[in-house]
């Protein structure tokens, strides 16, 4: 409506909606990580130790290739959002993974007999990355 009175330049609409719209971004992915958080709760004997999973066959997977890697990387990803930033020149990716695996921690319990097992500390489930030219940025998880 401000935009019809003239009461803002479009682009100060435009720079306000892009700012509105990585506000919602953030949120809704606050609003997921909680149901997640619930599901997990209620799912809790059916937890899989993601990582355990993830080393059995890690050779055979580094060559997949079209289909069947984007498979495997359903099986890790629920989704990735793209965003562009015009006054810094870098799209903005946002990696939802469908578990917390982004800087999770593994504990052996006897370093030196790895045969006793490991503690897998739960992380965070959402990474942002920031690329600009050929040239990518790390942002602290979320």
């Amino acid at each position: 409506m401000d935009i019809a009175l003239k009461t803002i330049s479009p682009k100060q609409h435009d720079k306000n909606l892009e700012n509105y719209n990585k506000h919602i971004l953030l949120l809704e992915d606050k609003v997921r990580k909680n149901i997640d958080a619930i599901v997990s709760i209620k799912d809790k004997n059916t937890v899989a130790d993601w990582y355990d999973i993830h080393k059995r066959n890690m050779k055979a997977r580094e060559g997949l290739k079209g289909q069947q890697r984007y498979s495997l990387i359903e099986t890790y990803v629920d989704r990735i959002d793209v965003s562009y930033d015009k006054k810094e020149s870098i799209h903005i990716l946002s990696i939802k993974f469908i578990i917390g695996m982004v800087d999770d921690k593994l504990i052996w319990k006897d370093k030196s007999d790895k045969t006793k097992g490991y503690d897998l500390i739960e992380g965070k489930d959402v990474k942002l990355l920031l690329i600009k030219k050929k040239q990518r940025i790390m942002l602290e998880s979320m």
